[in-house]
């Protein structure tokens, strides 16, 4: 049985790792820059997009290789509050001859949920998982060269 996944250095850095051998020297570095938001996001992702970045750019979390997983956060952010507005709030369908189900929607929506989670602890977007983070400021020009 594998052990948990690996965890990125950087990740390994905030969290407060000080034995060396524990750190990968030979990890992929990407620039801390975010990625350009894609144009086919509809509104609701955007707004995630243009609310989040800036922020997580900001904490060296998001760099320039990390637009596909962000893609697909906002993407399923924006799938999530769809599928929960779809059913006007209601959670049960009542058909003709009085059986009940759950809706559709709400079944959707709880995997998404559940893939948004994922997601989120991806990039520390969680109480508990920046729990685990201490952040010092890092400079404009800082390639986390000088970390390791």
């Amino acid at each position: 049985m594998p052990g948990p996944k690996p965890q990125p250095t950087a990740l390994k850095l905030i969290k407060g790792e000080t034995r060396t051998e524990r750190l990968n020297r030979n990890e992929p570095k990407p620039k801390l820059t975010a990625p350009i938001r894609p144009d086919y996001l509809d509104e609701k992702a955007c707004e995630v997009w243009d609310e989040l970045a800036p922020k997580l750019e900001r904490l060296g979390i998001l760099t320039e290789i990390d637009g596909f997983a962000f893609t697909a956060l906002c993407l399923e952010w924006s799938r999530y509050v769809k599928l929960m507005t779809a059913s006007g709030g209601e959670s049960v369908q009542v058909f003709e001859k009085g059986s009940r189900q759950v809706a559709p929607e709400v079944s959707v929506s709880h995997k998404c949920l559940t893939q948004l989670m994922k997601l989120f602890a991806a990039f520390g977007l969680t109480p508990s998982d920046r729990g685990r983070l201490s952040i010092s400021p890092l400079d404009d020009d800082d390639d986390m060269e000088g970390l390791l």
